[in-house]
């Protein structure tokens, strides 16, 4: 190191495991003294877990108040136990600050660690003093110190010096309320602050809403953590409303503190749009009780009587005064200024407190010396003075009471623990989870234990809650156990035991434990696995089973009294018992099988066994797992139930499905058909929970579109879950070769069972418990969807995915036409039938008859109305008097100005069709005349388009464009739901939304006040061919729900589902 000047980073952290301490300094020193031999320029100095205390500091004195820090930006002490020795260093930096300024220079400390240091209230105020003088502190982290708020008041003045202080770490020290609210009156000053960790300091309600005032204007703070620090609803909810405005905020840690359920959701509710910054709130320790609020207000005021019981106390003394205060005033009818309290004594006082512990009159005469001054008689003597050996004590009677009973001294308590050893012992708080409420219940706090009998080789857990000594947990390690940290705490543990028996009967928990600190809990877990991995096989412990009640003496059922006792002890006893013990059970007689009895009985009348089709025979399990399954219900998840669910592959027709059973009772809660459109996401983040979305689920009676989920054991069975569900859609509609050999097998070796078991007579009925799933002659399925169809249908009600069986179209030899026909060019001969019928104008050259205007040269003909030649008469007719109504007449070319009348005549179109398609107004509506054209100018570019001009349209809808309405709303629905963008489904969605049966993305949007026009367009859209009865069938799902705007229009619902054709 002498000669090496060019050191920048001395990172000794671990340096001097396994050496004395008394080794530790000197070589401090020679390192020290090299390096500023060296004179090298530090950037870095790293001394972590190296537990050389106060001693160690002492030993860098010389390097840290040398030229060689000028330059140090980073000091590193985690883990070494300064305890004092932090003043030291504090002391140092001081120093090496104005030595630097004396020689023109300055320090450019930067950051400071000193975690697990125990440097309590002293350290923590000098280094709050030197980082003050310093003013250039980006970290400070001081984690686990033993800091009390005195030492944090000392601290917090350093803030306000370090204006680029970005990272701030006070976490697990002893803060409270009052430290919290010095720490934070300094950090509007601290603008750059980008991490705040004031976690496990106890800062409580009191010291959250003062932080969370003070950190609104630190605009460049990305993590707050507040966890484990007694909070209740109040003081988190401010500090969720504080951190909503923190744009850079990317997390903010409330677990562990006293919320509550409902205190959960008001703080996720305060966070509103901002809760994906909210770490989670698994570990949430429920609002504590009134007894918990009471002893923390009675160790609050007891902790205040010490305080001010320890401040400086009076130090009168009458007749002993070291400082004599002038009196302004004559004192006992004496002008002069010099008495004072010391004087009381010495002069002819009427009255002396002298004579209180002499006996004498108490009006005693005082004394008075030459310089005219009065003191009491007796001065300097005690006040009170004892008693003389000569009076009478106070007479206290000596009452005996002789006992009717003499019981039994207590010699020994039996716990249970007599013949075991204890492995490990430590203090801790145990939960239980509460399944019914779905939260962790605290269950106590006391010792853990670790026993192990050392005749069976068995261990087992065994916690005591303190003071009463009631069991709180009691149960059999076993093999099988695992326990894994409590939602990613290093202080707590969570595992699963079948049987404890800590109340009178064994119960199945799930337990968790939470210690003081990460190195306790680490402690504890290698200390179960030992106990875990010892356990013996069955081979060699032939008796010990995992069923076997541990045995543990309830400490209040010793035996301290007995009845035998009583008869041996005393002769006059009226009566006595046996004093013969009851034999003590032995491991035999513990684990010894309850005598069964063999009761048979023959049943009376004998019923012949059915066979029973489970709808599964003719598919492959892909995939089969225990799990339980959940479906999302108003908001919420509700449980649906726990069994196996299998993945299903049909080889015969290519298609998967997913079912489930639950277990016992083997009722369907999942059978649905797999498609391509479903996609599989995992919950929450957690990989052990899927979520997936089916249009028809047929659990129950009738399908039903369901979001469901299923949570697995673990994350490796859900990925096989999922990997099989993707081959599954992978391989839709592909029947392979080697699978239609199967089919035709299995076909056959059916027939042949068949024909070999049921005779030709009667053959046996078989009962499926899949009706829904079966496939009925007349149908036939969609291949793309799976929707079951009539053959007769063209295309799919549900994609419109063509049928491939459907017969071909034949074009129509006649036609019959409403309106206007465009004109046949005259190259192209006309393919109307010569015997067509039209109403409206025509410029065929072939139609015999018309109602309306003819525009081109007329044939011999019948015709209402004014009939236009191509070309002008030769001759000019004179006007008739009935101009403009004609029967079969030619008028002349000339427009004829006069009224007309006429049948068929053409009307003229002044509606802008392309302003009503965006913005649909009721007198507008009044006066279209072709629908169609509206219908191709309304934006059908997404569902959201579509819903949003059907919800205008029934808002301006009347009883006389209720039918203009409905070819809109027909026109518009048939050109959506071809649409290959989206699916109908999709735009039904979007119309719920409308009319506020499912609640919108967007928090502006209002749905529509009155519901009933757009339920009478859609009770008659739902009666038209092209409107899929899947679809159909998700809007009957919400129509029959309980919505105020749905019960307003009863008898549009009834129509709307009288209308399905289901």
């Amino acid at each position: 190191l002498r000669n090496r000047p060019t050191l920048k980073y001395a990172l000794w952290k671990d340096m001097y495991t396994g050496r004395l301490r008394s080794e530790i300094p000197p070589s401090l020193r020679s390192l020290s003294d090299a390096m500023m031999s060296a004179g090298t320029q530090l950037v870095e100095l790293d001394l972590s877990d190296n537990a050389f205390g106060p001693d160690g500091a002492e030993a860098i004195r010389s390097l840290l108040t040398s030229p060689v820090a000028y330059t140090i930006q980073t000091l590193k002490f985690h883990n070494n136990g300064l305890g004092g020795g932090g003043v030291i260093i504090a002391d140092c930096l001081k120093e090496n600050h104005a030595n630097a300024q004396k020689a023109g220079k300055s320090l450019d400390l930067r950051s400071f660690i000193a975690g697990r240091n125990r440097l309590e209230n002293p350290g923590a105020k000098a280094l709050g003093e030197a980082f003050s003088m310093i003013g250039t502190m980006e970290q400070i982290e001081i984690v686990q110190n033993g800091i009390q708020y005195e030492g944090f008041v000392g601290l917090a003045s350093c803030i306000r010096h370090n204006p680029n202080l970005k990272i701030l770490n006070l976490n697990d020290n002893i803060m409270t309320p009052r430290g919290a609210i010095a720490i934070a009156k300094e950090l509007p000053h601290a603008l750059k602050l980008q991490v705040l960790n004031m976690g496990d300091c106890l800062v409580k309600t009191e010291g959250a809403k003062a932080i969370a005032k003070n950190i609104k204007r630190l605009s460049d703070l990305k993590e707050v953590v507040l966890n484990f620090n007694e909070i209740r609803t109040e003081g988190g909810v401010a500090v969720a409303e504080s951190c909503t405005a923190l744009s850079s905020l990317a997390r903010l840690h409330l677990d562990g503190n006293h919320f509550g359920k409902d205190g959960k959701e008001e703080v996720q509710k305060a966070l509103g749009s901002r809760i994906a910054i909210l770490t989670g709130l698994n570990e949430d320790e429920g609002i504590p009780s009134e007894d918990e609020d009471d002893e923390e207000e009675a160790e609050e005021e007891e902790k205040k009587d010490v305080s001010e019981k320890t401040e400086s106390k009076s130090t009168f003394v009458f007749g002993q005064s070291s400082t004599t205060p002038q009196l302004g005033n004559s004192l006992l009818g004496t002008n002069d200024r010099n008495r004072n309290f010391g004087d009381f004594g010495n002069t002819s006082s009427p009255f002396s407190f002298s004579a209180l512990s002499t006996g004498t009159n108490i009006f005693a005469t005082g004394e008075s010396n030459n310089n005219n001054t009065f003191t009491f008689k007796g001065t300097g003597t005690t006040l009170f003075a004892p008693q003389s050996s000569n009076d009478n004590p106070e007479h206290e009677p000596d009452v005996y009471y002789e006992p009717l009973v003499t019981l039994q001294k207590v010699t020994e308590t039996k716990t249970g623990h007599e013949e075991e050893v204890e492995m490990y012992k430590h203090r801790a708080k145990l939960f239980r989870m509460d399944k019914d409420a779905g939260v962790w219940k605290e269950r106590g706090v006391g010792d853990i234990k670790i026993l192990t009998n050392p005749a069976t080789g068995r261990s087992r857990l065994v916690m005591r809650r303190d003071v009463i000594l009631k069991l709180c947990c009691n149960h059999v390690i076993l093999k099988e156990m695992r326990m894994e940290p409590n939602g990613g705490s290093d202080k707590s543990l969570v595992w699963f035991t079948p049987q404890d028996y800590s109340e009178e009967e064994p119960k199945a928990e799930t337990l968790a434990v939470r210690f003081k600190t990460g190195e306790i809990c680490s402690e504890f877990l290698a200390a179960f696995e030992k106990a875990r991995l010892a356990v013996p096989e069955p081979d060699a412990a032939p008796n010990a089973t995992s069923n076997a009640k541990p045995t543990v003496a309830q400490p209040e059922k010793s035996e301290s009294f007995s009845f035998a006792g009583l008869a041996a002890s005393s002769q006059k006893a009226a009566f006595a018992l046996s004093q013969t013990s009851p034999k003590k059970p032995t491991d035999d007689d513990t684990y010894r099988d309850e005598y069964e009895p063999n009761v048979d009985f023959k049943p009376i009348v004998e019923l012949e066994k059915v066979q029973v089709d489970a709808g599964t025979e003719n598919e492959d399990v892909k995939f089969e797992c225990r799990c339980k399954l959940y479906r999302f219900d108003k908001d919420q998840w509700k449980e649906r139930g726990l069994g196996n669910i299998q993945v299903l592959w049909s080889k015969s027709t290519g298609k998967g499905r997913v079912l489930m059973r639950r277990e016992q009772v083997l009722k369907i809660c999942c059978n649905h058909w797999i498609t391509s459109e479903m996609a599989l996401d995992v919950k929450s983040g957690n990989e052990k929970f899927l979520t997936w979305n089916t249009l028809a689920d047929f659990a129950d009676e009738e399908s039903k579109p369901e979001i469901l989920a299923a949570r697995f054991k673990t994350a490796e069975q859900a990925s096989g879950f999922k990997s099989a569900f993707e081959k599954c859609q992978a391989n839709l509609g592909k029947v392979t070769e080697e699978d239609e050999v199967d089919n035709k097998v299995a076909e056959a070796s059916s027939a042949i069972e068949k024909l070999a078991t049921e005779p030709a007579s009667a053959p046996a009925q078989t009962k499926s418990v899949f009706p829904l799933l079966q496939s009925a002659k007349d149908k036939w399925h969609c291949d793309t969807c799976y929707t079951p169809n009539d053959k007769s249908v063209a295309a799919c009600l549900a994609c419109q995915t063509p049928n491939p069986d459907a017969p071909k179209e034949s074009k129509p030899t006649s036609t019959f036409s409403f309106g206007l026909q465009s004109a046949t060019p005259a190259t192209v001969p006309s393919t109307k039938n010569a015997n067509s019928f039209d109403f409206g104008s025509s410029n065929s050259v072939s139609s015999t008859f018309n109602f309306g205007t003819v525009a081109s040269t007329p044939q011999t003909g019948f015709s209402f109305g004014t009939s236009v030649v191509a070309s002008p008469p030769k001759e000019e007719s004179k006007p008739s008097p009935f101009a403009g109504f004609s029967f079969g007449g030619n008028p002349t070319a000339t427009p004829i100005k006069t009224p007309t009348f006429s049948f068929g005549g053409v009307k003229v179109d002044t509606v802008d069709y392309k302003a009503f398609a965006k913005d649909p107004q009721e007198s507008t509506l009044e006066k279209i005349l072709k629908p169609e054209v509206v219908v191709e100018e309304v934006d059908r570019s997404s569902p959201a388009s579509v819903a949003a001009f059907l919800g205008k349209l029934s808002t301006v809808m009347n009883n006389k464009t209720e039918i203009t309405c409905q070819k809109l709303t027909d026109g518009v629905l048939k050109l959506s739901f071809s649409s290959t963008n989206y699916s109908p489904g999709d735009v039904m969605n979007e119309l719920l939304v409308v009319m506020g049966l499912i609640k919108s993305e967007d928090k502006d949007f209002k749905p529509n006040a009155d519901v009933g026009n757009l339920l009478r367009l859609l009770s008659h859209s739902i009666s038209q061919d092209y409107f899929p009865d899947p679809t159909a069938r998700i809007i009957a799902a919400f129509i029959r729900k309980d919505e105020d705007k749905i019960m307003s229009k009863v008898n549009d619902c009834s129509n709307l589902l009288n209308s399905f054709k289901i």
